[in-house]
């Protein structure tokens, strides 16, 4: 359990250090790709990626009202390249 900078594991509070530095604890960590918190869930990774979702919908919906002579397929294409993948 994470606690002031530090873990506690079995009841008992590691501190480690690397020579002589003590290292802080992390509340979140990122790992390839994943966001995961001390207590394994994904709560912040969900944030990030509904983030990224709607940055990358807004910046599509926003590129398409600068130039409205896009086709239908086009456009369709973009959603499936651009957001899509960062929404899953």
């Amino acid at each position: 359990v994470y606690q002031d900078e530090g873990v506690i594991v079995d009841g008992v509070f590691v501190d480690v250090r690397i020579n002589g530095v003590r290292i802080k604890a992390a509340q979140t960590f990122q790992y390839l790709g994943v966001h995961v918190d001390e207590l394994g869930n994904l709560n912040k990774h969900m944030h990030e990626r509904s983030v990224a979702f709607a940055r990358s919908s807004s910046w599509l919906l926003a590129s398409l009202r600068r130039i409205p002579a896009y086709t239908f397929d086009f456009m369709t294409y973009l959603w499936r390249t651009l957001v899509i993948p960062v929404g899953c």
